[in-house]
C-alpha cells in the first residue's frame, strides 16, 4: 500500500505482509508540527506516528521567531534582557510556541506579541500563595526578574489572538504590558 502525503512534501510507503500484521512505514522528514495517523476499522490495524517537539536555546537578545518554529521549546537564559517576538497572527493560525527559562539571572525576558492580540492567565506565586496574572488585550508577557528555573508560558495563536498559559516559582512572577 502507498499513501501519498502530499502537505507533507513526501510519499509514505507502507506494505502488510499477508497475515502477519506487521507494517513498516518511512517518514525521515516528518515535520515538527504533523503527525499521521491510519485507522482501518475493518481490519482493527491502527497506526499513529507523530515527531517530537524540537528544542533550541533562544540566545539572541531580540529575535523575531517564525512559523517554521511552531512546536519549538525554546529554552532561555536571564543572563540577559531578552525580547522574542512572536509572528504576525495572521500567518500563524494553528502555531504553538513555549519559552522556559533555562538560565535564572537578574534580567527580564519580554515574549512579544503583536499589539492588543495576546489572551490568557497565568500562574504565579510561592507554593500555597498563588497568584493569577490576566492578559487581555495585552502585547508583552514579562518574565520577571530572579525568575525560577523551569518557569514557563505557552502560547496558542488561532489566527486572530495569541492565548497564552504558564506558571512562574516567585511571588510576581509575570507582569503583561
Amino acid at each position: 500500500m502507498s499513501v501519498n502525503l502530499s502537505n507533507l512534501g513526501q510519499i509514505v510507503m507502507a506494505s502488510a505482509g499477508t497475515g502477519s500484521g506487521n507494517m513498516s512505514i518511512s517518514c525521515p522528514t516528518l515535520a515538527a508540527s504533523r503527525a499521521i495517523s491510519i485507522d482501518d476499522p475493518l481490519s482493527d490495524c491502527k497506526l499513529s506516528l507523530s515527531r517530537k517537539n524540537s528544542v533550541a536555546a533562544a540566545t539572541n537578545v531580540t529575535r523575531t521567531l517564525n512559523v517554521n518554529e511552531s512546536d519549538s521549546i525554546q529554552l532561555v537564559s536571564a543572563a540577559a534582557a531578552r525580547v522574542l517576538t512572536l509572528p504576525a497572527v495572521a500567518t500563524s493560525a494553528g502555531c504553538r510556541f513555549r519559552f522556559v527559562i533555562q538560565v535564572a539571572g537578574a534580567n527580564t525576558v519580554t515574549i512579544r506579541c503583536p499589539a492588543g492580540t495576546l489572551q490568557g492567565v497565568v500562574t504565579t506565586g510561592a507554593a500555597g500563595a498563588a497568584n493569577h496574572v490576566v492578559a487581555l488585550n495585552q502585547a508583552d508577557l514579562v518574565f520577571a526578574v530572579n525568575q525560577s528555573l523551569g518557569a514557563w508560558s505557552e502560547f496558542y495563536c488561532d489566527g486572530t489572538y495569541y492565548y497564552v498559559s504558564g506558571a512562574s516559582g516567585i511571588a510576581v512572577g509575570f507582569t503583561t504590558a
